[in-house]
């Protein structure tokens, strides 16, 4: 799904995302992760600038491809409503 949809953002806006967050909160999310990475890579290959991308896992785990984490889904909450009101 992620692959799709910045794949159509990205032929729709001529370009890709200024800003990309995807949050996970356990293994079967890491696909997630990987796809995004492809998309940046690939983005990148071509010489597109890239905005800003974040992966977050909810809760910490030890084998994981997310960049960040969040402790706890509170804080999750708490970011979406900080981001909602940037």
């Amino acid at each position: 799904m992620v692959e799709q949809i910045l794949h159509e953002d990205t032929i729709v806006n001529r370009g890709p995302p200024e800003f990309v967050l995807v949050l996970g909160d356990d293994s079967s999310d890491e696909p997630m992760f990987e796809a995004l990475y492809s998309f940046m890579y690939e983005t990148v290959r071509r010489q597109q600038t890239l905005g800003h991308i974040f992966t977050c896992t909810v809760g910490k785990k030890p084998n994981t491809n997310a960049e960040y984490y969040l402790p706890h889904q509170s804080e999750v909450q708490e970011l979406l409503a900080a981001l909602a009101e940037v």
